[in-house]
């Protein structure tokens, strides 16, 4: 559990540093999945 932690205080972090963002208007992330998800492309609209 201590690994999943660390991983979201690091994301919780990263997020309050950066600029707001969102998923560019138009478009869909594209993602592949199986055994482990991930995403390929993820356009993004920084305000």
């Amino acid at each position: 559990h201590l690994a999943r932690r660390e991983i979201v205080i690091g994301l919780e972090e990263w997020l309050a540093r950066i600029p707001p963002f969102r998923i560019k208007e138009g478009t869909a992330p594209i993602t592949h999945g199986g055994h482990v998800f991930g995403i390929e492309n993820l356009v993004l609209d920084w305000a």
